[in-house]
Order: structure tokens, then C-alpha cells, then sequence
């Protein structure tokens, strides 16, 4: 597979204020999102495992009842079908990786 600029795969809102940039491999999904200052991320769920790493900004997730607050540079992992929610305490960029590629993001 050849290499991959992000910035120049299309950005497409997938909440209201989470700006994502998805691309997928054979067996993940990485995607840059740029989310709004104060955009909540509602509780949900999902059969992926994932790993979300602040680029720039603050967000604060809900892992199963767990609050913990990212800064640049940290990562939380949420196991599959794990219930999380959040907030951008501002504007933020992250790193979304999942495993199995989410096809709901295609």
C-alpha cells in the first residue's frame, strides 16, 4: 500500500464539532480528528478496540465510569465494547486508532 498524507484525505464531521480524516488498513483504522472546544462526545460503544492519543489540546473521556484527562502526548486505550463519552476542554487534535477497521467509517 502506498504511503498516505493525511491532510490530504477529506475531513467529514461524524458528531456534532469531531472533524475526522479516517484512513484503513487490512485489519485497522487510524483517523486525525479535530474536535471543538467544548464538543461532547456522547456515551457509546462499539466492538473495536481503541487507542486515542492527544496531538494538541485537552479532552477528558469517560471510560467505564473512569474519568482521566488527556494532555498532548498521552494515550488512553478503551477495550471493545467498553461504554466512553468525553468532552474537548478546547480545541483538540487526536490520533484515533481502532482494531478491527471500523467500516462505519469508510
Amino acid at each position: 500500500m502506498p504511503p498516505i498524507d493525511i491532510a490530504t484525505v477529506p475531513e467529514r464531521e461524524i458528531w456534532p464539532g469531531y472533524h475526522a480524516r479516517p484512513i484503513h488498513g487490512d485489519a485497522l483504522s487510524l483517523m486525525r480528528v479535530r474536535i471543538e472546544a467544548g464538543a461532547p462526545l456522547p456515551r457509546h460503544q462499539h466492538h473495536h478496540e481503541q487507542a486515542t492519543t492527544v496531538l494538541t489540546g485537552r479532552l477528558r473521556l469517560v471510560v467505564n465510569g473512569e474519568t482521566v484527562e488527556l494532555g498532548p502526548g498521552m494515550t488512553a486505550f478503551i477495550p471493545a465494547n467498553m461504554p466512553h463519552e468525553g468532552i474537548a476542554l478546547e480545541a483538540t487534535d487526536v490520533l484515533d486508532v481502532f482494531t478491527p477497521v471500523r467500516e462505519d467509517f469508510r
